[in-house]
């Protein structure tokens, strides 16, 4: 069976609030820089990353992709899409090889990028992928603004295999109309996201059931990620009416 989640390294250095892009899931999940996807499945189905890279700005953005570091064996079962696929990749390698990605204003590359590691399936290998986005100048010859960092790892012990939910909580609704209901069993920070990755709300909760007010949002999809003081992460979609 297989099991993914999000984890948020206990000492990640925040992404800027003055990037000019965010890095979002299929889902509108946001990443942080220095987040880790970890995954115990080598399915592609199963385990599978597919995100979109979204320029924030009124202006168009030049990004690349460096293969910082492969952990565990090579990159040889990787697969790595970057507005093109790329397969048997190295570390030290930057992608696209020559011009970089033009990504329009407040559009986004994608779908159809993701990350993948589709094998050999070996309880003894623990692979992990970590991958540097950064901005270009329009001729990709000079590094400009933020950098962000991904990993992708593969573990085959991840977790267990018993599929359990990361986060023991519940959502009353996933349709809001004033406010969203959660009850946790433990102290959480709850972050809404806007589908274009802008924090709008960001409070910590205690254990029991709580009520955020959603009553000042305007009316479309959002998600929510919550965290508990171990810094795991876990989102779900919601439509506030």
């Amino acid at each position: 069976m297989k099991l993914n989640y999000l984890f948020i390294a206990l000492f990640f250095i925040a992404f800027s609030a003055s990037a000019q892009y965010t890095f979002q899931a299929e889902d509108g999940t946001v990443y942080q820089d220095g987040d880790t996807y970890l995954t115990n499945s080598v399915v592609f189905s199963e385990s599978a990353i597919y995100y979109r890279i979204f320029n924030t700005t009124s202006s168009p953005i030049f990004m690349k992709a460096e293969i910082v570091s492969i952990d565990g064996n090579d990159g040889e079962d990787f697969e790595f899409c970057l507005g093109l696929c790329y397969f048997g990749i190295e570390q030290g390698q930057v992608f696209p090889g020559t011009s970089p990605l033009e990504i329009d204003p407040n559009s986004d590359i994608g779908p159809g990028n993701h990350i993948w590691y589709g094998g050999p399936i070996d309880p003894a290998i623990v692979m992990e992928l970590e991958v540097r986005y950064y901005q270009t100048t329009s001729d990709g010859a000079t590094e400009i603004g933020d950098d962000f960092t991904f990993i992708y790892k593969y573990d085959p012990d991840a977790l267990g295999l018993d599929g359990a939910n990361v986060l023991d909580f519940d959502v009353t609704s996933t349709v809001i109309a004033d406010a969203l209901e959660i009850r946790v069993v433990e102290d959480m920070q709850v972050t809404i996201y806007d589908l274009n990755g802008r924090i709008v709300k960001n409070e910590m909760i205690s254990a029991g059931l709580q009520r955020i007010n959603m009553g000042d949002l305007a009316a479309q999809a959002y998600i929510v990620q919550l965290k508990n003081t171990n810094n795991i992460s876990q989102t779900i979609r919601v439509v506030k009416r």
